[in-house]
């Protein structure tokens, strides 16, 4: 992603956190992603890197003081529900009923 892309996304990811992110994190982000660049280990990495992999550099270097909503902005990812089960509900609840209504049938 290019800075401009970055940018617009930290805005609205902090306009939508505003109670948790500082108006400061749109310029942390950016500065974070070129000093994460700097670490071998991440500089020549073609593909997208995990969040708990860029969480755990975080902490274990202990830039949390250097990068404080970055690793705000990371916990809350990495908190969020990542799967729907709302159909899987709805299809559990279904067996249920055909069964009820097979065992009231015969």
């Amino acid at each position: 992603m290019n800075d401009e892309d970055i940018s617009t996304a930290a805005a609205k990811f902090q306009k939508i956190y505003s109670d948790d992110i500082e108006p400061e994190f749109v310029p942390e982000i950016l500065y974070f992603k070129n000093f994460v660049g700097q670490f071998d280990e991440f500089r020549y990495k073609h593909e997208t890197l995990q969040a708990s992999d860029i969480y755990t550099l975080v902490v274990s270097n202990r830039l949390t003081s250097s990068f404080p909503n970055v690793e705000i902005a990371l916990r809350i990812y990495l908190c969020l529900m990542i799967t729907n089960a709302t159909g899987e509900i709805s299809f559990s609840k279904m067996k249920h009923l055909k069964n009820v209504h097979r065992s009231t049938m015969a």
